[in-house]
């Protein structure tokens, strides 16, 4: 298949590092990949993020080339563009509105884009603008199209409902999340699907005889910031410690708090 991807920002900026995977594994099945990220910024970072740069297709939220496009295909189908922009005034807030018109020549740009390139699909991470933009690139192309919920998105309803009766699927990668979109939808739609996010493990190599009591051992791989819950892991492992059971912990990230949680996991081993 040729699948167009429409995150937010990658390859750029920290992230959605977690995606990649994912288009790595398509990829490597023969899938032909390319990524329109919505809004390209921030420096290319993680060097599996480098590697997608000869599949990704740069473009600002606004440029002449993407007012250009959003004309002719007006010009090209006047009915279908003027339906798009109608849905875009369902929805819920005046800010929702606001950001959903800002992509909505990027998305009849994208149309365009996925036409001449003969996608066979579009799929947006997170169920925002970056979905909008997938809906309105499929509605005048004629080229199904999918979504991913994650969190933030799913509590903002962006227009989810129509999203979910438009789409080919809507999916989650938490059952939390599952249930939350399932409140945000009519019940006539099409259940959320359940697939998590994944990533590449290296191959499991044979490490000799065990040792009468194995460590058991957790890596994190998250973002260092509050809302990642690092401080509860650490009181967890402090309590653990205490009763004697081993555990060891590796933190896979960066951010903000690296220092402090530094500090922590020292107290913890202390």
């Amino acid at each position: 298949m040729r699948l167009i991807y429409v995150p937010s920002s990658l390859p750029y900026g920290l992230e959605e590092a977690f995606i990649t995977p994912e288009i790595e594994e398509l990829a490597g099945q023969g899938h032909k990949v390319i990524i329109v990220p919505m809004y390209p910024r921030g420096p290319v970072l993680h060097d599996d993020a480098k590697a997608l740069m000869g599949h990704t297709v740069a473009r600002p939220v606004l440029s002449p080339g993407i007012v250009k496009a959003a004309i002719v295909e007006f010009l090209r189908a006047p009915a279908k563009v003027m339906r798009t922009l109608g849905w875009l005034f369902q929805s819920r807030s005046l800010m929702i509105l606001l950001k959903n018109l800002a992509v909505y020549p990027k998305g009849l740009w994208l149309g365009r884009l996925a036409r001449g390139w003969k996608a066979d699909h579009i799929h947006a991470h997170w169920a925002a603008t970056t979905a909008t933009m997938a809906l309105i690139a499929s509605e005048v192309s004629d080229i199904p199209w999918s979504l991913t919920a994650h969190r933030w998105d799913i509590a903002e309803n962006n227009l989810l409902d129509l999203k979910a009766k438009r789409a080919c699927f809507v999916r989650a990668i938490d059952i939390r999340g599952a249930q939350e979109l399932e409140s945000c939808i009519s019940s006539e739609r099409p259940r959320p699907l359940l697939i998590h996010m994944g990533v590449a493990t290296p191959p499991v190599t044979n490490q000799g005889p065990m040792a009468s009591k194995p460590t058991f051992r957790i890596v994190v791989a998250a973002r260092l910031v509050e809302k990642k819950g690092h401080t509860y892991l650490f009181e967890a492992v402090r309590l653990l410690n205490i009763r004697n059971v081993p555990v060891s912990v590796d933190l896979a990230g960066d951010g903000p708090l690296r220092e402090d949680l530094i500090h922590k996991a020292i107290v913890v081993c202390i």
